[in-house]
């Protein structure tokens, strides 16, 4: 998918600045242009948005379902089955079909995602129930063949598929169970996903920024119904009792646990209430991070391979807690030994990630399964006729994910001509030129913290060349040749020598026209 952002350029009204969420680079005038990048991922990714929640890229805005929340006893077909007090009521009786559909207009080959909330009622525990897209699949949507397993509990459900036919009927039934039992459907929802969408990111940044990730996956396989979780006791400890959907979310729905622990005496090691998740496979370099709030300011214990416990301050607002082992398998939260002091403690718990990364990524949710995001990647934009390649400015706003973030670039599309701009690992920027496969400019220049927005502007010129950041010119060179004209043809995330870049953008710009030291020292003051 295109993104096609705006950026306005130059002094006095003409320098970089962010505008509708989205990047790129042009001027009130003739020396810069809009372009448009292309982006892909081919998963959804979630984000934080500007109300502070978090989101799933790609969801369509337009709900095809109508009358999702049972409001009133209408839109639906129903057989033994009613609609009263804003909830769906199926009973079977002697193992009967029983049903609730709708008929829905797909767009053949189109990804689409149904959510809705289900609880068993009297006789329920342990029966199955599917969720049906006619058209599609006679046998269910593809999780775990579409059944769903009852309890008294209310569980969130969360269903992707591909429609094969223009109309189909999405069906909610009973399995083929036997015996008189009933359960209750709530907030049904579909929407197209659209795969391929940036997104504009507002984690601890009002003004918001393109996020770019890696690829990961969340090998936790439940991440947010923590009654799935093995629960353990030791000693005097208890088993830690969980209530499912008890508290709003870091997403704004009611669909975080509590969670009460209480290790009992406390004498020792032994004395332990615990929660935890495998992810069954062997030990690996990873991370595990989790959403957590309380009631009260309180420490707990969180542990990536039950062995190297963290104790952390949960406090009454939502925050992500991360912990990282050589040998993680699983993540752990509870109360162990005498360590945290407290004896018992509540806690409210959303969210739960364990990927193989060095740190963590945004949250990949999981219903049952593990779940992969795919990398983004953007690329793709600019043209010889916008890049002046005998002088210019290269120009980016732009935060590392963590100790190294590929790089920024532009380029002939091979190695032997490229601009390279982003940071390395031990905290440095750098900046890498090449002009027929001869290096011409190699800085690194030490950062405090590369995970902290840094503007940063790369000056070249024949025998001219300037690297400055945060207001500072940081290095300068009076020796070296730039390419001949025509020769840049490309800007993209994306670098030869260090990779594609991965982090958080705010600005890109590429100026047609070296640079002033003041109006550089303008454009990248903080």
């Amino acid at each position: 998918m295109a993104v096609n952002p705006s950026i306005q350029l130059g002094t006095s009204g003409n320098w970089a600045i962010k505008e509708d969420n989205l990047l790129a680079y042009k001027q009130l005038g003739n020396k810069f242009f809009d372009r448009e990048f292309d982006f892909s991922r081919g998963t959804t990714a979630t984000f934080v948005g500007r109300n502070g929640f978090i989101q799933e890229s790609g969801l369509n805005g337009t709900e095809i379902v109508t009358n999702g929340d049972f409001a009133t006893d209408s839109d639906w077909s129903k057989t033994n089955a009613t609609i009263s007090n804003g909830l769906a009521t199926i009973t079977v009786t002697n193992g009967g079909y029983s049903a609730i559909n709708q008929s829905i207009t797909y767009a053949t080959g189109k990804e689409y995602i149904i959510t809705a909330q289900v609880q068993g009622l009297s006789g329920s525990s342990g029966k199955q129930i599917k969720f049906q897209d006619r058209g599609n699949n006679t046998g269910g949507l593809n999780i775990a063949n579409g059944l769903i397993t009852l309890d008294e509990t209310l569980q969130n459900i969360e269903i992707s598929w591909t429609a094969n036919s223009n109309s189909d009927i999405i069906v909610i039934s009973r399995s083929s169970n036997s015996g008189d039992y009933s359960f209750t459907i709530d907030n049904v929802s579909i929407k197209e996903i659209q795969l391929d969408v940036p997104r504009i990111d507002f984690t601890d940044d009002p003004t918001g920024h393109l996020l770019l990730e890696p690829q990961s996956t969340n090998l936790l396989t439940y991440s947010e119904d923590f009654n799935q979780w093995s629960k353990l006791n030791g000693g005097t400890g208890s088993l830690p009792i969980v209530t499912s959907n008890n508290s709003t979310s870091p997403d704004g729905t009611q669909n975080a646990d509590k969670i009460i622990f209480n290790k009992g005496n406390a004498t020792s090691n032994s004395d332990y209430s615990l929660i935890r998740l495998d992810y069954g496979g062997s030990d690996i370099n990873g991370t595990s991070s989790v959403y957590l709030k309380s009631d009260v300011n309180i420490n707990i214990e969180i542990s990536s391979d039950d062995i190297s416990y963290k104790t952390i301050s949960v406090t009454t607002n939502w925050n992500r807690f991360e912990v990282s082992d050589a040998t993680s398998d699983r993540l752990s939260m509870g109360l162990r030994g005498t360590e945290p002091s407290n004896s018992s403690a509540t806690i409210y718990a959303w969210g739960a990630q364990l990927e193989q990364n060095s740190f963590s990524t945004s949250y990949i949710p999981t219903e049952g399964s593990i779940k992969t995001r795919l990398a983004d990647a953007a690329f793709g934009s600019g043209s010889s006729d916008l890049i002046n390649s005998t002088e210019g400015v290269l120009y980016a706003e732009i935060a590392s994910l963590t100790d190294f973030s590929g790089s920024i670039s532009i380029n002939d599309a091979t190695v032997s001509n490229r601009i390279e701009l982003g940071f390395t690992s031990s905290s440095r920027a750098i900046i890498y030129m090449e002009v027929g496969g001869v290096l011409q400019v190699y800085e690194r220049p030490a950062v405090s913290d590369i995970t902290s927005f840094y503007k940063i502007a790369f000056k070249w010129k024949l025998n001219d060349f300037s690297l400055h950041i945060n207001g500072n010119k940081v290095a300068t060179s009076s020796n070296g040749v730039t390419p001949s004209a025509n020769t840049f043809n490309n800007l993209s995330f994306n670098g030869f020598y260090s990779n594609n870049f991965f982090g958080k953008t705010k600005c890109i710009a590429v100026f047609k026209e070296a640079l002033t030291d003041e109006e550089l020292e303008c454009l990248t003051t903080i």
